[in-house]
């Protein structure tokens, strides 16, 4: 079942969560504004490249042991993409 997740001024962001909506229920999250949040985030790291931004968020990462999506869904969720971002942006890797 399609849902329309969020409602944003920015098109960008509704176009990639129309990537992400096959069965993503927004109860499934602390609240709407946690996946718009990590959602912007990842846009933003990728300037504005949502497709980039949609893979990098469905694809499977070590460091979380699940996919940046799922992560998302716990209470730390956006403090840990956005460590992960700010360590990327900044060559840090370990």
């Amino acid at each position: 079942m399609k849902v329309k997740l969020l409602e944003t001024e920015s098109a960008g962001i509704d176009e990639l969560v129309n990537l992400y909506v096959q069965d993503i229920r927004v109860s499934d999250f602390l609240g709407p504004a946690i996946l718009e949040e990590g959602i912007k985030l990842v846009t933003d790291f990728y300037e504005g490249d949502s497709v980039r931004a949609a893979k990098w968020m469905l694809s499977y990462k070590p460091t979380f042991g699940a996919m940046p999506i799922q992560i998302l869904k716990r209470p730390n969720g956006i403090e840990l993409v956005k460590q992960t971002l700010f360590r990327a942006e900044h060559g840090i890797f370990t």
